[in-house]
């Protein structure tokens, strides 16, 4: 999702991460930022905002008829373009229909610089680029599309000035 945003954001930074040339966007000044937070180890590192909980699969026994529990096996072929030679491949993959229950938490804080519905508008945002895109690898060929349903966002403050929680609007595009 941040690199999604970060991305659609023209906010991909040059810093080289291990391997990678393009890595997270560092500058504590972006929402991206403040949002996802940074490990740059120095007076500009920020601490993540947002925390993604496991997902729960809620529909088990749909699964029923896959290879191994909960998940199938799709078998895909590349060909070697010089010899022409098949080479054969499994890829174990959640297989579509499954449902999940995800928590997410947003910490916001007095001092941020941002507003906690700009940082609010930014995951919703998240979420539909990871809605036209995809979650995690072969994309490509057909794996990891997602849609968000029956989203419930609340709040909750804490402190002197606690009380009952909020709840927030979703965008109707995440409906």
């Amino acid at each position: 999702m941040r690199s999604l945003l970060e991305l659609n954001l023209g906010l991909i930074s040059g810093n080289k991460i291990g391997h990678i040339d393009n890595g997270p966007c560092v500058d504590p000044n972006q929402i991206t930022t403040v949002l996802f937070g940074n490990s740059i180890g120095d007076e500009n590192q920020r601490p993540s905002r947002i925390i993604f909980r496991d997902a729960i699969l809620q529909n088990p026994n749909d699964l029923k008829d896959t290879e191994l529990q909960f998940t199938e096996i799709k078998a895909e072929v590349v060909i070697d373009r010089i010899t022409a030679k098949a080479m054969p491949r499994f890829l174990e993959r959640v297989p579509a229909g499954a449902i999940f229950k995800l928590d997410m938490v947003l910490n916001i804080f007095d001092r941020d610089k941002f507003s906690e519905k700009a940082l609010l508008d930014l995951i919703f945002q998240g979420l539909q680029l990871l809605q036209d895109d995809y979650l995690g690898g072969g994309g490509s060929r057909g794996s990891g599309r997602v849609k968000f349903s029956a989203l419930n966002i609340i709040g909750r403050q804490y402190g002197e000035n606690s009380g009952e929680p909020i709840i927030y609007d979703i965008p109707d595009f995440l409906k």
